[in-house]
């Protein structure tokens, strides 16, 4: 019996390690973990264009390869992708980083991030997932290979400028008090060609060389076959379009209050090899993007940003739930650099509606009509975007909304902006008024008037078509059906939402 036990117990052994190896070999790699969740936010620029994916992933066999593609939401073409090799098994975490290609290539957008792991028995293991990208990144500047020519005799210095690329065909010169001292019979000559720079070929590249002495100034400008000359209207301009100034207003370390560079100052001191970039031409500027501030991208949230309408920081934004009391739970808001805008996280959950609120809980943000405006999270749509026309206890809409009329081309009364025109609208609740006629393509669209006579107060579309969109004080005139049959429709308009809709009766 003892002899019988045994027996078994070692085809029991021997069954157990056979089974394990072919599970050793069969078993596909473990994706364990994943940085990122679907819909988040991903923020590129110029400074910062890779992707970056971390992972943590394990095996029973060493891993060979983790390979990540990235395709538009629903294409089948590989945007951009990076594969590490030579991995051992049990990954802690690793990141990838995938080189993104700029935003006319890419535009910001949804994109599906794959991710594919094989070990060394080729086994493979997948996961996907959609995420939202902010492309920022430009069109690369020259990448320049200057030739290596000894200086000419009487010349101390060779001046090079990688030129953006906007420059197209046309020359670039380098003007300054140094001209004369070269050769020329005036400085500021914007035009001379003899101080025209060469280029190398194919690129945007140029290179001049010429006798600089110390207090000596100079700037670039730009001409070409389709101008007389180069001339100040052409001139050289930093990432703003300014004239190399600080945010303070004071001219940048280097530079005059004209933007002129000061050979011999700091950082500009005398070399036989002078580089410069030119960030802008004064009649090409390209402003630098809106970037969002990082603080407000964070994984698993939603970014918010709003239009708040000023520029000012002497107060503090904040998002909070809607129903909220306090600011227990409130997210504070960061500004984008630059604009009237203001940005924060907040949790991804779908359905839950955020208000933004100045300082305190009682100055709630409300639209140009003066009503609250939630900002409603879908989980998916990152950034969430939304605007206010300012804040209670502050704001008071230029004109009252309690009585809406119709006027317009498209509609029976024609543009009678009286009070003897019929089309006044009927209010259903606090904001939403509706009427129904017949709509026509008549002379022009329509109007939402809310003082009678006064032109001024009207009510317009910002965006949208025939049937639908979105209105403002002020704006252009509302569609005629169009394309769409004439016919009886019934109009509503939410200014609580500040959107209208047509629906065919």
């Amino acid at each position: 019996m003892k002899q019988f036990k045994n027996i078994t117990l070692l085809m029991i052994a021997v069954l157990s390690l056979v089974l394990w190896s072919c599970n050793k070999d069969d078993v596909d790699p473990s994706i364990d973990g994943l940085f990122i969740e679907a819909f988040d936010l991903i923020q590129l620029t110029n400074e910062s264009p890779n992707v970056r994916l971390t992972i943590t992933a394990s095996d029973n066999e060493d891993i060979k390869e983790i390979s990540t593609k990235i395709y538009t939401e629903t294409g089948t073409e590989v945007i951009a992708s990076n594969t590490l090799r030579q991995i051992t098994n049990n990954i802690n975490r690793i990141t990838l980083s995938v080189p993104f290609p700029n935003n006319e290539v890419a535009p910001s957008g949804r994109y599906r991030v794959e991710y594919t792991i094989i070990d060394e028995e080729n086994n493979t293991s997948s996961k996907e997932l959609i995420v939202n990208i902010l492309n920022y990144i430009t069109e690369a500047t020259s990448t320049c290979e200057f030739p290596s020519t000894p200086l000419p005799t009487g010349k101390n210095t060779w001046v090079r400028v990688i030129a953006p690329n906007n420059t197209g065909d046309d020359d670039v010169y380098v003007v300054g008090d140094f001209m004369e001292a070269n050769g020329a019979e005036g400085n500021w000559n914007p035009g001379n060609n003899d101080f025209k720079m060469n280029r190398v070929p194919g690129s945007n590249c140029f290179y001049i060389a010429l006798n600089l002495t110390a207090g000596q100034q100079l700037k670039f400008a730009r001409g070409g076959a389709s101008y007389t000359d180069a001339n100040w209207g052409r001139v050289m301009k930093d990432e703003n379009g300014r004239d190399f100034r600080t945010e303070s207003n004071d001219p940048r370390l280097g530079f005059n209050g004209d933007g002129n560079i000061q050979w011999g100052t700091a950082p500009f001191e005398p070399t036989s090899v002078f580089t410069f970039t030119v960030p802008n031409w004064s009649d090409r500027v390209v402003p630098p993007p809106s970037t969002l501030p990082s603080g407000a991208i964070q994984t698993g949230k939603i970014t918010t940003v709003v239009d708040i309408n000023t520029t000012s920081d002497a107060s503090t934004y904040y998002l909070v739930p809607v129903g909220s009391t306090n600011l227990n739970n409130a997210v504070q808001m960061l500004r984008v650099s630059g604009t009237s805008k203001v940005a924060g996280a907040v949790p991804k959950t779908a359905g839950v509606e955020y208000i933004i609120v100045k300082d305190e809980i009682s100055k709630v943000g409300v639209n140009s009509f003066g009503y609250d405006t939630p900002i409603l999270i879908n989980g998916q749509t990152n950034p969430r975007e939304a605007s206010v026309g300012g804040f209670k206890t502050e704001y008071t809409p230029p004109f009252p909304t309690n009585q809406l009329l119709v006027v317009g081309g498209a509609t029976p009364a024609g543009w009678n902006n009286s009070a003897s025109n019929p089309q006044s609208m009927t209010q259903t609740a606090p904001g939403k008024f509706t009427i129904t006629f017949n709509f026509a393509n008549g002379n022009g669209g329509f109007l939402i008037i809310p003082v009678v006579t006064n032109w001024d107060s009207k009510i317009g579309k910002t965006s949208g078509n025939f049937l639908g969109g979105n209105l403002g004080f002020g704006a252009g005139d509302f569609d005629s059906p169009g394309s769409n049959p004439e016919g009886m429709y019934k109009l509503d308009v939410d200014l609580v939402t500040a959107t209208y809709k047509l629906t065919p009766q």
